[in-house]
């Protein structure tokens, strides 16, 4: 995902400018050609919305918001079932903004190599945009596949009966015998700390090290496992 808002930005900025020179259709054409070459790829053009307060602003090239709206597709570190991105308060020219709020529904999240991605029901990410609260919600069925091959080779086999259980354990049954561990984060990394004797802990995910995101913490909430965290998503147009 690397780039890809720095990109949008920038193609906004073109935008901005066809619309005053009144070529809007060449300027989303180039706004299209941006984001497809920034690895920023959905299975259709994306629809972009751009809100100024004044003519003056136009001019300025300041925007009130920038709302990016995507079917499925993926960048760099990311997959997803759709996307929608707000930024507010955007320097179009000087590609900044003050504020994000993003959604992705259905995404996958690259994990260390050799290792399997993470798939969560949603991404939301609301705040400032070095600094924007995180969260992404798993089910267990998710969970499930994340962790098969590490469980595999650590306890022979995957629990059955697998549950999340508040605040932040699973639990289930291995050989017809109860089984749980606390899910917790260590150094950034998704841990799993297996209740049996002897059982170093299990590192599930780490965040791939294009994505700017810091995982922090983790809590059950309505059945799923909810992973806590914060995105620099102004980082993101650094690079």
């Amino acid at each position: 995902m690397r780039g890809c808002i720095f990109v949008v930005v920038t193609g906004l900025a073109v935008l901005a400018a066809g619309a005053w020179f009144g070529a809007p259709p060449l300027a989303a054409a180039l706004v299209r050609a941006s984001l497809g070459s920034a690895g920023f790829a959905p299975a259709e053009p994306p629809a972009v919305d751009v809100s100024f307060a004044s003519p003056a602003d136009l001019i300025a090239g300041r925007a009130t918001t920038v709302r990016i709206v995507a079917g499925a597709g993926h960048a760099e570190g990311v997959s997803w079932r759709s996307a929608t991105i707000e930024l507010g308060d955007v320097d179009l020219l000087g590609a900044r903004f003050a504020t994000v709020d993003i959604d992705l529904d259905q995404p996958t999240f690259q994990n260390v190599p050799d290792a399997a991605g993470l798939g969560a029901v949603r991404l939301t990410a609301q705040g400032p945009g070095e600094a924007a609260a995180t969260r992404i919600a798993m089910s267990i069925d998710q969970f499930r596949e994340l962790g098969r091959v590490p469980l595999v080779q650590r306890l022979g086999d995957v629990p059955d009966d697998l549950r999340f259980v508040a605040p932040d354990v699973v639990s289930g049954t291995l050989s017809g015998q109860p089984i749980s561990a606390v899910i917790r984060v260590d150094s950034g990394a998704l841990i799993l700390a297996p209740d049996v004797a002897g059982q170093p802990p299990i590192e599930l995910f780490q965040p791939a090290a294009d994505l700017p995101f810091r995982l922090e913490d983790v809590v059950v909430e309505d059945g799923d496992l909810v992973l806590l965290g914060r995105l620099d998503a102004a980082a993101m147009v650094s690079h």
